[in-house]
């Protein structure tokens, strides 16, 4: 008696009546397939939130950079104006220092403050003077005149040898006239207590710019002769009438 049996996809003969004998029919085995275990839940989209980290580490260090890079270039352009501000005030107070060698040296000169020709000097109010505390260098005496005929002849702003102040064009009269006649842009170089007004007034100069437009300076020479020391002391405080200062 002869039957199948199928088994995983085998064919098996069997035959009752003979002998045990068996035959696998082979043309009709199936290819094996293989099933994949399953992934745990725990582990899904674990890479996708590794390269979203690294790409947002990667965002801020690319913007920690680009910071830095423009906080070093802000610093450098700092620096270089510094110094570039630093040269300008050099070269100020080297021309400033020349013009007053060059117009005061001789013996034969002496400086005058522009308030010097105030028109009511019987006051304590000064009048008639367009710029202030400017020094301008005068001749002394060089001429045949005698020295009264001199100095009447000299009594006027425009007599004088050199103002001390920088200004784009030749500066001949500041009592007459304000720095901005002389220069297109002016700048306050420093701030003097006017007694009169009882307020700091301005010391208005000319500004002068380089060609290149690398900047600009100016200067201005203050008189000391025309100052007195606030803190001096009077030896003849504290002294009787029959002392002397220096007994």
């Amino acid at each position: 008696m002869l039957f199948t049996r199928v088994n995983n996809g085998i064919n098996y003969l069997f035959n009752t009546n003979a002998p045990l004998r068996w035959g696998i029919n082979c043309h009709s085995m199936p290819a094996p397939q293989y099933i994949k275990s399953p992934v745990p839940a725990a582990k899904h989209g674990f890479a996708l939130v590794i390269a979203l980290s690294l790409m947002a580490f990667v965002l801020l260090l690319l913007l920690s950079i680009t910071t830095l890079v423009q906080v070093e270039t802000r610093s450098a352009q700092i620096s270089s104006s510094r110094m570039e501000a630093k040269q300008n005030a050099m070269l100020g107070l080297q021309l400033a220092l020349g013009e007053l060698q060059k117009a005061a040296g001789p013996d034969q000169r002496i400086t005058v403050s522009s308030e010097m020709f105030d028109n009511t000097p019987a006051d304590a109010v000064i009048s008639g003077v367009s710029t202030r505390h400017y020094t301008g260098v005068f001749r002394a005496h060089e001429t045949a005149q005698s020295l009264e005929a001199f100095r009447a002849s000299q009594d006027a702003p425009l007599e004088a040898i050199k103002w001390l102040a920088s200004s784009e064009n030749v500066l001949t009269d500041p009592v007459a006239a304000e720095p901005s006649a002389y220069s297109t842009d002016t700048i306050s170089i420093a701030k003097v207590y006017q007694a009169d007004t009882d307020s700091l007034e301005d010391i208005l100069v000319g500004k002068i710019s380089f060609d290149d437009g690398a900047g600009s300076y100016a200067w201005w020479v203050a008189d000391e002769g025309m100052k007195a020391k606030f803190n001096t002391v009077d030896p003849g405080i504290g002294l009787t009438d029959t002392e002397g200062p220096f007994d």
